[in-house]
């Protein structure tokens, strides 16, 4: 089994490289990032643009599933 690695120094944008990061939250993809919402998955879609496209090509998703995006 892998060691897990937690750190609470620094922040994931800056500090994260090689990390992996997780977003529960909204099961439409980001959330209200195009409307008015400003918690966690929103931000996390403003930081990092690229994440935006999902949007096009991702419908609901359902409680047992989940949407893993590599490179951005």
């Amino acid at each position: 089994m892998s060691k897990l690695y937690i750190s609470q120094n620094g922040t994931i944008e800056e500090d994260g490289a090689g990390m992996l990061e997780i977003d529960f939250a909204n099961k439409y993809i980001g959330g209200g990032v195009l409307g008015r919402g400003a918690v966690q998955e929103e931000i996390k879609f403003l930081i990092c643009p690229e994440l935006v496209i999902t949007r096009l090509f991702t419908e609901c998703l359902d409680d047992n599933e989940a949407l893993i995006v590599i490179g951005c």
